[in-house]
């Protein structure tokens, strides 16, 4: 792949699209992305702010759109430049002024992006700072090998069945370099590969979380639980907590199984998704009864 800085081209107007203009920018997404022309009308209407293009001398040269989804969550939809005009960066500005729209001026949580095999893209939303998901590396005496190699460069491993199977993982934020290493030694399950970013802007640090828990820990701080008996429900359990703080436990059947989201009145939170400390967090049992009302041996 080839990560040389592609030329600028100030002369193109990238931003969100007037009214008037929105005909030939859906013209463009269903040509270049057969987008859904009555989908993207309706995108349109309900959240205009989440559809920007590029132009050049007034004609639509490039797009890029997501779908919003709930009050958390922006995934991209789509983003493509006409042929003639790529690899002069307007990609990367069409992308970058959605993501200030939807990350800073809407605190949106974060964004996927469902990716066809395209190095450039691909190459594109590696250095814009996305995760990768959906990799492998295949199963073979080397596995005990690459495994520790993905770990090395930051891999989180999804799932491993068996010594010999293949294993599936993803990187989190690794770089150009990383990434044409990556391209050399394992291979992606899918035809397409999952990108992935975090608004870090909305991100409690692993400190802040861990003294809230040792603090519910202690009984400094005590919670009321939303839906009442735990014993009976299953999925993310949610809490209120004292100090104005939220808590969601997943609720494994009964059983206190791990933190899955802590929330700061301010927006800020973290999660089992989020932190490696909170994904490795277990209280006592004690704790597990008298804090979260679970049943005596549900951790």
């Amino acid at each position: 792949m080839d990560h040389r800085t592609p030329r600028t081209d100030d002369a193109v107007d990238i931003r969100e699209i007037a009214q008037g203009e929105f005909s030939a920018v859906a013209e463009l997404a269903v040509r270049l992305l057969s987008a859904d022309r009555d989908e993207l009308a309706a995108l349109y209407a309900a959240t205009p702010f989440a559809l920007r293009a590029a132009f050049a001398s007034g004609q639509p040269i490039g797009v890029a759109y997501a779908r919003i989804d709930g009050e958390k969550y922006a995934p991209l939809a789509g983003l493509a430049v006409i042929p003639e005009r790529r690899r002069s960066g307007i990609a990367r500005r069409l992308l970058e002024g959605l993501e200030h729209t939807v990350f800073v001026e809407r605190n949106y949580r974060g964004s996927t992006f469902w990716c066809p095999r395209d190095p450039a893209m691909e190459g594109l939303l590696v250095s814009a700072g996305y995760d990768v998901f959906n990799l492998e590396i295949e199963a073979g005496a080397d596995i005990e090998v690459r495994e520790e190699e993905v770990r090395r460069l930051g891999g989180m491993i999804a799932r491993r069945k068996g010594d010999s199977a293949a294993l599936q993982f993803h990187l989190r934020a690794y770089d150009p370099e990383r990434y044409d290493h990556l391209g050399r030694c394992y291979h992606a399950t899918r035809s397409r590969l999952r990108f992935s970013k975090v608004n870090t802007r909305l991100l409690m640090t692993d400190d802040e979380a861990l003294a809230f828990l040792r603090a519910i820990e202690s009984g400094e701080v005590t919670l009321i639980s939303r839906w009442g008996d735990p014993a009976a429900q299953n999925g993310p359990f949610p809490y209120d907590a004292s100090n104005g703080w939220e808590i969601w436990v997943f609720n494994d059947v009964g059983e206190w199984d791990y933190v899955d989201e802590i929330r700061a009145p301010d927006g800020r939170y973290t999660g089992f998704d989020q932190s490696l400390a909170i994904e490795h967090y277990e209280p006592s049992p004690e704790v597990i009864e008298r804090a979260y009302g679970f049943p005596a041996g549900a951790g």
